[in-house]
């Protein structure tokens, strides 16, 4: 074997031992970090919106609410207040302000099933925007080893009201 060839295996050899020292390295370094828990990316301006809706609904053919708020569900329970006029939904919406635009949506189904009322939403965050304000947060968790999970609360919470004479006029899927 030439000596140029000789001098290729072992720089090669040599290659091998410190990927393997510097990937050793890199976990020591990364087990050493700890979880922070979940924090707020971007700024929360909490707002709560109550969003009125009206409907003609019988025993037999009752209102259904529909629950597609992925992750910001809650129970859902309806809760009865002598406040709202009959034939009516009160959603009272808590939101964030920066991030979405809660609005109702209605609909019937063709199958005759009845008519249908959702809480929607227009997400209106400046995703970037929020990045470069936690930014900082982000930079200095590292810095003391910690790692954080960041996200943008849209809606935080919606209840649900009726009044106690159209309560059998409503049910929830």
């Amino acid at each position: 074997m030439r000596n140029y060839q000789k001098i290729l295996i072992g720089i090669f050899c040599l290659g091998i031992v410190l990927a393997g020292a510097g990937t050793g390295t890199a976990f020591l370094e990364f087990s050493t970090f700890t979880y922070a828990g979940e924090k707020e990316a971007g700024e929360m301006d909490r707002k709560t919106l109550t969003l009125d809706y009206a409907f003609e609904a019988t025993a037999e053919d009752p209102l259904t609410i529909d629950r597609n708020y992925g992750r910001y569900a809650n129970n859902n329970e309806v809760i009865e207040s002598e406040a709202v006029p009959e034939n009516t939904v009160r959603f009272l919406v808590t939101y964030n302000a920066n991030a979405v635009q809660p609005h109702l949506n209605s609909y019937e189904m063709d199958d005759e099933s009845g008519e249908y009322v959702t809480v929607g939403w227009n997400y209106i965050n400046d995703d970037f925007k929020s990045f470069m304000t936690s930014k900082e947060d982000l930079l200095e968790g590292l810095r003391n080893r910690e790692v954080a999970s960041y996200h943008v609360t849209g809606i935080e919470e919606i209840r649900i009201l009726v009044n106690p004479a159209s309560r059998e006029l409503i049910q929830i899927d």
